[in-house]
């Protein structure tokens, strides 16, 4: 018998609480950094396209229809990107990825069955449930946060 006391879940993946929360704040900084990209490349597309008509309009509601549908974009690409994040976490995509890992090891290696490869889509489910699987919820806040924005632009836009 082994005299190593037995560790927690948290000891044994290596992760504390601390660890947790800084992984978390790093994915808000990075999430929230892509999102304003996208927030950028979406008000640089509408820009153009506004700009594209005869004679372009000259009054400063441009400004926040532009901002509008900037930061209401990326918002709502944002969330849609964490609902596939979500429905994937639950499992709605692993036959998928199942048949397609099923078939690159059949086309591409000659020994499939020796690798430690499941035979059955039963046993891939079975390994899969077993294994904690998340949605990235670093993409949920500055989504609702630019969706909400682009929202707050959108009503200051129709005021004017």
């Amino acid at each position: 018998m082994s005299k190593i006391p037995l560790a927690d879940k948290e000891s044994l993946n290596g992760e504390t609480p601390r660890d947790k929360k800084r992984k978390f704040i790093k994915g808000l900084i990075i999430s929230s950094i892509i999102v304003l990209v996208m927030a950028v490349l979406a008000g640089l597309a509408v820009y153009f396209y506004l700009m594209s008509f005869d004679p372009p309009e000259k009054s400063p509601k441009i400004i926040f229809h532009i901002l509008a549908d900037a930061f209401s974009i990326s918002g709502v690409l944002g969330l849609l990107f964490y609902l596939m994040s979500y429905v994937s976490s639950q499992g709605a995509f692993d036959m998928l990825s199942y048949s397609v890992k099923y078939v690159f090891l059949l086309t591409f290696r000659r020994k499939y069955k020796e690798e430690h490869f499941p035979k059955t889509f039963y046993d891939y489910k079975v390994l899969k449930d077993h294994q904690e699987r998340k949605a990235y919820a670093g993409l949920l806040i500055p989504s609702v946060a630019f969706f909400l924005l682009g929202m707050i632009f959108l009503i200051v836009y129709m005021n004017l």
